[in-house]
């Protein structure tokens, strides 16, 4: 799948009490159809998905995906506390038909590239869906190491993509040791 233009970031709506607003998150999604959006993400950090428990992210997803029928592809947040929790969550949405999964690295308390790469790559290796990297600055990854895996990704038959601001990053970074 070609992913190009603009991907908004869903917003998941809720109620007075607390609970999902259904309707208002479909009145959402036709606002952004409206306005010619190319695809959509959803369950990231604006649409709230701390706040969601398991059965409510399956019901935000799932809710998304029957609105939008395919007419744009759907982008699932499977971001999780550890890798467990991040396949578990990838694996839901690639069943229940997002195009790919955004997925930041996980919190630790000694967060660098290695640790970084491997929790993607272990990713990469147990889902078949694309994935777009979420770097939340300032994470101690060197865009280079991503790209470099990417790289190696494609020379083994499976392609990685690198989003536009990991290229950026790299630019900056190879541009600060020169």
């Amino acid at each position: 799948m070609k992913f190009e233009g603009v991907f908004s970031v869903l917003p998941t709506p809720f109620n007075g009490d607390g609970e999902i607003d259904l309707e208002s998150l479909r009145r959402v999604v036709d606002l952004f159809l409206k306005a010619g959006v190319n695809g959509v993400t959803v369950l990231g950090v604006t649409g709230e998905v701390s706040r969601l428990r398991d059965k409510e992210r399956d019901v935000v997803l799932h809710t998304v995906l029957d609105h939008i029928k395919g007419r744009v592809p759907v982008i699932a947040g499977t971001t999780a506390e550890g890798l467990r929790t991040c396949l578990e969550y990838s694996r839901a949405a690639k069943a229940a038909g997002a195009a790919a999964v955004m997925v930041s690295p996980p919190r630790m308390n000694r967060l660098n590239s290695d640790a970084v790469v491997a929790h993607y790559k272990a990713l990469a290796e147990a889902v078949d869906i694309d994935i777009v990297f979420r770097i939340i600055l300032p994470c101690r990854v060197s865009p280079w190491s991503l790209d470099c895996w990417c790289e190696s990704r494609e020379r083994f038959g499976r392609p990685a993509r690198l989003s536009w601001r990991i290229r950026q990053l790299r630019r900056r970074h190879l541009a600060s040791w020169s």
